[in-house]
C-alpha cells in the first residue's frame, strides 16, 4: 500500500516491470553538473531522484527488451514510476487463476476439438483456438495484465502430443486391418470388383439386368479320383486347378463368382457392361481350354489319367445381385447362366470340351481362331429347357488330349 493506493504485486510481493523504452527514457543528468553548478534546479525539483554510478565493468547493468545492457539506476527508477503512477502491469492472485484454468481448459479444448474432427477441420479448428488464445495473450498485455503464455503452452502440448500419438498409432493400426481386409477381399472378389467396391459399397444392393458373358468349367471323373486317392494330394491338384483357373480369367478381365468345387462359373460384364465382354469371354474360355489340357497332360499319369474337363460358354441377360445377408456374395442369375452351365454336358456328349453357343460367338464377331478347329452348328436340346439352342464346338488343333476327350463321362 502507497498511503491509500493499492498497488498489485506477484507471490512475494514482486513487481513486475514493463519497460518505457530503451535506455535514457527516463531523464537522466550527469553528477557533474550538481557539483560544479550548471545543473537546472527545475529539472530535479519536486521529483523523486534516483542517485546511482555507471560504471564499466561495475556490474550493475541488466538485460531488457529494448537494451542489453541497461543501467541498475534506471531499472529503479522504472519500478519507482510504476509505484507512483500505478501503470504498472498486472500479474496477481487473479492473474495466477486465469492461467491455472487456462492451463486446464485449453488442453481439454484442443483434445476435444481433435477427437471430435478426426481429420483436417479437427487441425484447422484447433489451430484456430491456438491463434486466439494468442491473440488474447496479446491484447491482455497490451491492456497491462501479464497472462504466463509458457506456462500454459507447456501444460497444453504433452496432452495433445499424447493424443496425436494414440491417434497416430490407432490410424496405423486401422491401416493395416483395412489393409489386411482388402487383400482377403481381393482373394475373394475379383480387382475390378474389389475397387469398384470401394467407390460404391451399395453396389448391386439391388438386382440390375444386363447382358452379360457366362464360362463354366468343371473338371470330369474328379469325384472317381478323390474316392481312391489321398485327401492331401486331391487338396493339391484343386489348389492347381483353381490358381490356373484365376491367373487365366484375370488375364481377360473376367470375374470368378465363385469356385464350384472341382469347377467354377466365370462372368464378364461385371461391374458393368463392356462392349468387349463377349470376345473377352470367348478368349478366356479357349485359354482355358489350352491351358487346363496341358496341366492335365502334366499330371503323374495315375491323376492326369483319370481326369478331364468341360466347358460351356454363353452371352445373353442375367440379373446381377448379391446374396445373402450377414455374409453376402455376388453371383448371376437367369436362363443364360442355365444356358451356359448346361452346355458342359452338350460338349461331352458330342466328344468335345468346350461347347459354345451361337449367340456368343456373333456377340464376339467370332472369325476362328489359329491352332483350332470349329465344328458345328448343332441344334441342341439342354436339359432343363425347353426349346433348342444353336451350338458349336471348338478343338485345339494341337492339343495333347484329341483322344481321351472322346472317353470322358458327365462328372
Amino acid at each position: 500500500m502507497l498511503g491509500d493506493r493499492a498497488v498489485p504485486t506477484d507471490t512475494d510481493f514482486a513487481l513486475p516491470i514493463t519497460y518505457y523504452g530503451p535506455r535514457r527514457t527516463i531523464r537522466t543528468v550527469s553528477a557533474q553538473t550538481v557539483f560544479d553548478g550548471t545543473l537546472d534546479r527545475t529539472a530535479i525539483e519536486n521529483r523523486i531522484v534516483v542517485i546511482g554510478a555507471s560504471v564499466a565493468g561495475g556490474g550493475d547493468f541488466y538485460p531488457t527488451p529494448f537494451d542489453s545492457l541497461m543501467p541498475g539506476v534506471e531499472v529503479v527508477s522504472t519500478a519507482i514510476t510504476h509505484l507512483v503512477a500505478g501503470d504498472g502491469i498486472v500479474r496477481d492472485y487473479r492473474v495466477h487463476i486465469a492461467d491455472a484454468l487456462a492451463a486446464i481448459l485449453l488442453p481439454m479444448l484442443l483434445v476435444g476439438l481433435l477427437a471430435w474432427r478426426r481429420s483436417a477441420p479437427g487441425i484447422v479448428a484447433a489451430a484456430a483456438v491456438m491463434v486466439a488464445w494468442a491473440g488474447l495473450n496479446a491484447f491482455a498485455f497490451t491492456h497491462g495484465v501479464w497472462l504466463n503464455a509458457a506456462t500454459t503452452l507447456a501444460a497444453a502440448v504433452p496432452p495433445v502430443a499424447i493424443f496425436a500419438g494414440v491417434q497416430l498409432w490407432a490410424g496405423g493400426r486401422r491401416t493395416q486391418h483395412l489393409a489386411a481386409k482388402s487383400r482377403s477381399l481381393a482373394r475373394l472378389q475379383a480387382p475390378a470388383v474389389q475397387e469398384w467396391l470401394a467407390r460404391d459399397p451399395n453396389f448391386l444392393s439391388k438386382p440390375v439386368r444386363q447382358n452379360a458373358a457366362v464360362v463354366f468349367i468343371d473338371l470330369s471323373g474328379f469325384t472317381g479320383l478323390s474316392e481312391r486317392t489321398d485327401p492331401d494330394a486331391i487338396q493339391e491338384v484343386l489348389k492347381a486347378f483353381h490358381a490356373l483357373i484365376d491367373k487365366t480369367v484375370v488375364d481377360c478381365g473376367g470375374t470368378i463368382t465363385g469356385f464350384l468345387g472341382d469347377g467354377a462359373m466365370i462372368l464378364f460384364g461385371l461391374p458393368g457392361a463392356m462392349p468387349d465382354d463377349a470376345a473377352r469371354a470367348l478368349k478366356c474360355a479357349i485359354d482355358l481350354h489350352r491351358s487346363v489340357e496341358r496341366w492335365i497332360a502334366s499330371l503323374p499319369s495315375a491323376l492326369g489319367g483319370r481326369l478331364g474337363f468341360k466347358i460351356g460358354a454363353h452371352f445373353g441377360e442375367i440379373v446381377a445381385s448379391r446374396l445373402g445377408e450377414s455374409h453376402q456374395h455376388i453371383t448371376a442369375t437367369g436362363d443364360t447362366v442355365n444356358v451356359a452351365s448346361r452346355l458342359m454336358e452338350v460338349a461331352v456328349q458330342n466328344g468335345a470340351r468346350l461347347a459354345l453357343s451361337d449367340t456368343l460367338l456373333d456377340a464376339a464377331d467370332f472369325h476362328g481362331a489359329p491352332d483350332g478347329i470349329l465344328s458345328g452348328p448343332l441344334l441342341a436340346s439342354v436339359r432343363g429347357r425347353s426349346g433348342v439352342v444353336t451350338v458349336w464346338f471348338w478343338r485345339d488343333q494341337s492339343g495333347p488330349g484329341q483322344a481321351a476327350a472322346q472317353a470322358e463321362m458327365i462328372d
